[in-house]
């Protein structure tokens, strides 16, 4: 299995210090998995009433990436509970959404699982304090879905891909094959080989037209071969839904928790929830998908 390696470095000021963008995407477009290593000072971003000066290296797993327009990408961070250093969770019960763009700009929107949305915001109104933190924006405060925009000056950003993935198959929206084979797909899967999907256009289906188009890679749960009519079937992991654009932000009221169910026929079933009005929905679409296999 071979090494991660850095596609990219920016400094604080957000300047491509090591590799290039040009890197970064083809590694993302190839399907490696994406890792954002940072560095920070306790005192300025844990807790700034400490005295506790060391520097603390974190490394975080964005196990969504997205590609906009086949030049701009993005990662979320889709299962992270907050977590309150150096000593276990927060105390909020939610998930922390965080979304990393390529140019360093940051966001994250906390998904409140228990209702209790005013333990979940605690000071979702400021900057925390934080000097090297500058909030852009915040949306829908109050609601189960408060998010936000903005830049932490991290000591570097470091993006880390692991390119574990081979593309075996791909089909078109309506089925045909435009790439490798079904039976290569099938075979990978008979041996146990992780599988992950490239969609196409998943903002279009859930958030209409846009001038942006839109490829996520995303990790699949449970994966099935119907050996009758050669059909693959997956079902993703949850991922996070926004209008696609450049760069990608949390807007008001714009995303959604989801997963989807995928076929080599091209038919993509997608289950959203809205943490805005506590709703669930179900659409189907008919897209371009890619299919990789680890290595």
């Amino acid at each position: 299995m071979p090494d991660p390696v850095i596609a990219m470095t920016l400094n604080p000021k957000l300047e491509i210090i090591q590799g290039s963008v040009v890197n970064l995407n083809s590694l993302l477009a190839a399907g490696a998995d994406l890792k954002v290593s940072t560095g920070f000072t306790f005192n300025e971003h844990i807790d700034i009433n400490s005295k506790d000066d060391q520097t603390v290296a974190e490394t975080s797993t964005f196990a969504q990436t997205v590609i906009i327009d086949d030049h701009w990408s993005a990662g979320f961070m889709t299962l992270r509970q907050p977590v309150e250093l150096p000593n276990g969770f927060g105390t909020a019960n939610s998930l922390s959404l965080f979304l990393y763009n390529q140019n360093g700009l940051q966001a994250m929107a906390k998904l409140v699982l228990d209702g209790q949305v005013e333990k979940a915001l605690n000071n979702d109104t400021d900057d925390f304090g934080y000097v090297k933190n500058h909030l852009i924006s915040m949306n829908d405060q109050g609601t189960c879905g408060v998010s936000r925009n903005f830049i932490y000056d991290f000591d570097f950003m470091a993006f880390s891909l692991n390119d574990i993935y081979e593309e075996l198959f791909a089909n078109s929206k309506e089925g045909i094959c435009v790439g490798g084979s079904i039976d290569g797909m099938a075979e990978a899967y008979a041996k146990g080989r992780g599988i992950k999907l490239a969609v196409k256009d998943i903002s279009e289906a859930l958030w209409g037209k846009s001038t942006h188009s839109d490829e996520h890679f995303l990790h699949c749960a449970s994966s099935y071969y119907l050996t009758k009519e050669k059909v693959m079937i997956a079902s993703s992991l949850p991922f996070i839904s926004v209008p696609a654009d450049i760069p990608l932000t949390y807007k008001a009221r714009s995303y959604k928790y989801c997963w989807l169910v995928a076929r080599s026929d091209g038919r993509v079933e997608i289950r959203s929830y809205s943490p805005f009005e506590n709703k669930w929905l179900t659409q189907t679409m008919r897209t371009k998908l890619r299919w990789f296999a680890s290595k």
